[in-house]
């Protein structure tokens, strides 16, 4: 068997590729046998923090992260350095080849006593500016710090109306050593623990005082398993969590890919986890990820339905946030955002927006969507008909009234380049059979009430155990239009 030795530095964020490295190679070629050189004495140069207990509790954790088959540890061995080589050097290394695996050793840790049955993400609580883009120059398209301090109000807004749980993880504080002292001065580094304590909700602080006890095993396999359970994941800028962090599903980073995963495949790290510079499509991305569109075409029960949302919401505790897009209405605000057939999201990151998709160019990004429409496209438009010439019955055996309905559907709607007619029949078109979303029925919401009640609590994940009741009973199916007036709507609609 062929023996490779490979010299590195002392970071945990590297000995994290080292892991993904090594299984990598290994699972194609069984006959290397891999020494790896960790410096002790670098380590304690640059963090003059950590004494010998903690640097015990780093050894452990080394240990651990690289226990496979093949691969040995050694820690300030004085091996004839003429035959270690760097990370970079190594023939075996080659980006292509090297992934994160989904099910790795960080995604298998079992922790008992923790509560994670209501849903939460994780979010880290330093920020390190990149020393590879945030240079001499002071970038300030790289400064991740400045960043924060511009999108933090809206950050912790999108947080708060999301009713997620919050898991804090890193340090409450920065230690005085070498390296954190060189980052600071040189780069920039920031503490946001304070921040997220003072205005953030549903806190659940798993953070630790001295940075050095991140090196404990038992606070490493707390760490992974929360971010392995979570909803999703937050890092901002680019210390070294983000390594850990990118092992895990559905991270978002405002931050740039770190230079330490450059041995990683990047379409291998694409799936893993989102990252941007830009600050708004930061804000949106972790936005999408609770938001819940409601499309529907008018006259679809879509008042019915936010007063039944209201109610599941408040009787669950919750924060109800709900926009009505096109109206004055906006429960975080006073005047409506006015979106109309923009793809833009609500200005104040309402959990629940309306949209009617009225030119049905909308394209979903969030992971919840409701679309309500009625089975029978006729009652559709002749309710719809009613609504906008605020009539509550129409006879349609008077054929003045069959006129007003036939040109009503052969006009546009006020927000739409489509007549009502084609505008109902595309739409049905466009979410009848589509994927991924929640399909709710006017007819079934309010005459099959338990059972769409339950759909509803299932697609929100909310707790079916609550009494509901009054929600159920307060329900009532209306159909003012009897079998004539319905047939002679129906031979107007088909012969246009």
């Amino acid at each position: 068997m062929k023996q490779v030795n490979i010299k590195i530095t002392y970071g945990i964020h590297i000995i994290l590729n080292m892991y993904h490295i090594l299984l990598s190679i290994l699972s194609k070629n069984n006959d290397l046998i891999f020494n790896i050189s960790i410096d002790i004495d670098k380590l304690k140069e640059n963090r003059n923090d950590i004494d010998e207990f903690y640097l015990n509790k780093f050894k452990l954790l080394v240990n651990e992260i690289l226990k496979i088959n093949n691969v040995y540890i050694h820690f300030n061995e004085n091996y004839n350095l003429t035959d270690w080589v760097t990370q970079g050097n190594c023939p075996y290394i080659k980006n292509e080849e090297i992934k994160i695996l989904k099910n790795n050793i960080f995604t298998k840790y079992k922790i008992e006593n923790i509560d994670i049955s209501k849903p939460y993400i994780c979010i880290n609580t330093k920020i390190v500016n990149s020393s590879r883009f945030f240079n001499s120059n002071k970038d300030k398209k790289y400064n991740f710090i400045d960043k924060y301090h511009l999108c933090k109000n809206d950050l912790f807004k999108i947080l708060n109306n999301s009713n997620y749980n919050i898991v804090l993880l890193g340090e409450k504080n920065i230690p005085e050593c070498k390296a954190y002292n060189f980052h600071r001065d040189n780069f920039g580094n920031y503490i946001m623990y304070d921040d997220f304590k003072n205005y953030l909700n549903n806190i659940i602080d798993e953070t630790y005082d001295n940075s050095s006890d991140g090196f404990d095993l038992n606070n490493w396999k707390k760490t992974c398993y929360y971010l392995t359970h979570s909803k999703f994941n937050i890092f901002i800028g680019n210390g070294g969590g983000i390594h850990l962090y990118s092992c895990f599903k559905n991270c978002i980073q405002l931050g740039v890919t770190d230079r330490l995963l450059r041995w990683i495949s990047k379409d291998n790290i694409k799936t893993n986890f989102f990252n941007t510079i830009d600050v708004e499509t930061f804000l949106n991305k972790i936005y999408n990820k609770y938001l819940v569109n409601i499309i529907s075409i008018p006259r679809s029960g879509c008042m019915i339905f936010e007063s039944i949302l209201n109610k599941i919401i408040n009787i669950n505790n919750l924060k109800y946030s709900y926009c009505e897009r096109y109206n004055d209405k906006c429960t975080e605000n006073i005047k409506s955002c006015k979106l109309y057939n923009t793809n833009k999201n609500c200005k104040n990151y309402c959990r629940f927006v309306k949209n009617h998709d009225w030119d049905l160019t909308f394209n979903i990004e969030s992971d919840k969507n409701i679309v309500m429409l009625r089975k029978d496209l006729i009652l559709q438009l002749e309710a719809i008909y009613r609504q906008f010439n605020q009539k509550k019955n129409v006879n349609y055996l008077l054929e003045e009234n069959q006129l007003l309905f036939k040109d009503f559907i052969k006009s546009n709607s006020p927000y739409s380049k489509l007549n009502w007619k084609d505008y109902c029949i595309n739409f049905h078109k466009k979410y009848k059979n589509k994927k991924d979303i929640l399909l709710l029925y006017y007819e079934d919401l309010v005459t099959n009430k338990e059972n769409e009640l339950n759909k509803i609590l299932n697609y929100l994940n909310l707790d079916k155990k609550k009494d509901y009741n009054k929600i159920i009973n307060a329900l009532e199916y209306k159909n003012n239009l009897n079998k004539k007036n319905y047939n002679i709507i129906k031979n107007i609609v088909e012969i246009i």
